[in-house]
């Protein structure tokens, strides 16, 4: 325990102690920078959540995600009454083919590549429980046993007949890819489906209505378009998708020296049904709504096979073995149906309130840290008294010195004053308080080293 100025200073915690309140003085700053400073990082911050995460990504919503039914196949070209059509329904005998004669189709007319041959929509396809492919290309292999008697050591079990063949697929670009889709039963109740549900396709220009295959009255005017629907389903022309994606089907594949034709690649639906959009507080209705997207990967190759036994033979001696290659198409679906939730709403407002906060604070620990303020000014200013206004943008350092000393003369006017006014024998309240005036320079070694 020290004694110098009158006032006792101790390490042990008292009773007293616990019964304060502690709190910080503040300083004014008169500094356009530093106000500018920290209103725009108070306007970043409010930007951040309330015009982003509010309104552009509808964070005061509660997005459900629900479950979405797609499969495929496909349609070759047809006619009926002497019109192409999307589709018509080929078990009725009015419904006729209508592919493209050979001697148009480039690829059907190169001396040693593989000749073309014609295929129907379900000759044409390979059904599987994550799409279908399409063929492209083909090729056969007629196989007879070779080994009949098992008593010997058979080099083959088949051998391969000199009948073999290669072919093209003609025509692909004109087949249509059908696709059905509709929502599952969900909590919100709410219903959609490929046909009864506003759709949008996206050609990687900007999205596009798909219309009722029925608006389209000419081949031309469907074949245009690229898509359309009716009561079973979305028509994707092959063609305008490949097309739309860069990926010809006579383009040189970047991953080998063949044609995407002879190769195969791998064609992605991704079917979204969303009853929000960016910016849903200003321009949404909360109508529900699906979008086509569709994606492309290149593979080495993309082949199946399968065999086709000529006999009724166990196991079969004679048999087709058929190597094939195409455009795999999967249909993936998905839903988010979003709804006003107060929760979220409150759960960001809370962010954007500690965010604000922060900010205060960083910008308070920076502007009273000794990197900026000097310990000499500190003590020149009394410890920042809450009534003192320092000009920060003063043009000269002479003026901020006469600032401070202006200053440092009132309070010490006032000190004066206190003195006068208190009794004899008593002490004044302020020099109680901690704060340390010049004259008490020669009490705080002493004080140093007390604890």
């Amino acid at each position: 325990m020290a004694q110098g100025s009158g006032r006792q200073h101790s390490c042990v915690f008292t009773a007293m102690d616990f019964w304060t309140y502690k709190t910080t003085k503040k300083v004014v700053y008169r500094s356009y920078k530093i106000a500018l400073f920290y209103y725009f990082l108070l306007f970043i911050v409010v930007f951040f959540f309330v015009a982003y995460k509010l309104a552009y990504q509808n964070k005061y919503l509660k997005i459900d995600d629900v479950r979405v039914y797609s499969n495929v196949q496909a349609a070759h070209p047809t006619r009926m009454d002497g019109l192409g059509q999307a589709l018509c329904d080929t078990f009725r005998t009015e419904c006729h083919s209508n592919f493209t004669v050979f001697s148009d189709l480039p690829y059907c007319n190169i001396p040693g590549r593989p000749k073309c041959h014609l295929f129907d929509a379900v000759s044409a396809t390979v059904l599987g429980e994550e799409g279908m492919l399409l063929r492209t290309w083909g090729q056969t292999v007629h196989q007879t046993e070779a080994c009949m008697d098992y008593t010997q050591v058979c080099d083959d079990i088949y051998v391969n007949r000199p009948d073999s063949d290669e072919y093209f697929v003609a025509d692909v670009e004109r087949f249509w890819i059908w696709t059905g889709h509709n929502l599952f039963e969900n909590n919100h109740g709410v219903e959609g489906s490929a046909f009864g549900t506003e759709g949008y396709i996206d050609w990687g220009h900007g999205d596009e209505l798909i219309q009722l295959c029925s608006e389209l009255k000419t081949e031309r005017a469907r074949e245009d378009a690229g898509a359309c629907k009716d009561e079973l389903g979305v028509y994707l022309l092959v063609g305008r998708v490949l097309n739309s994606l860069d990926a010809s089907l006579d383009k040189m594949s970047s991953k080998a020296n063949v044609t995407n034709r002879e190769r195969g690649l791998l064609l992605v639906l991704e079917i979204k049904y969303a009853n929000t959009v960016n910016l849903n507080l200003f321009v949404g209705d909360n109508v529900v709504r699906y979008r086509i997207s569709m994606f492309k990967t290149e593979v080495e190759k993309y082949q199946v096979e399968s065999f086709r036994a000529l006999d009724e033979k166990v196991p079969t001696h004679e048999r087709t073995r058929i190597r094939e290659r195409g455009v795999k198409v999967m249909a993936v679906g998905s839903g988010q149906i979003g709804a006003f939730n107060f929760s979220e709403l409150m759960f960001v407002l809370v962010q954007l309130s500690t965010v604000l906060a922060l900010v205060s604070l960083i910008m308070d620990h920076l502007l009273t840290h000794p990197v900026l303020i000097s310990k000499k000014e500190a003590y020149e200013n009394r410890g920042y008294a809450h009534d003192y206004k320092w000009d920060m943008d003063a043009t000269t350092e002479a003026q901020r010195k006469e600032l401070a000393r202006v200053h440092h003369s009132r309070l010490k006017r006032e000190e004066i004053q206190r003195s006068i006014l208190t009794p004899l024998g008593g002490r004044d309240d302020s020099s109680s308080s901690g704060e340390d005036s010049p004259g008490d320079e020669e009490e705080r070694p002493a004080r140093r080293g007390l604890c």
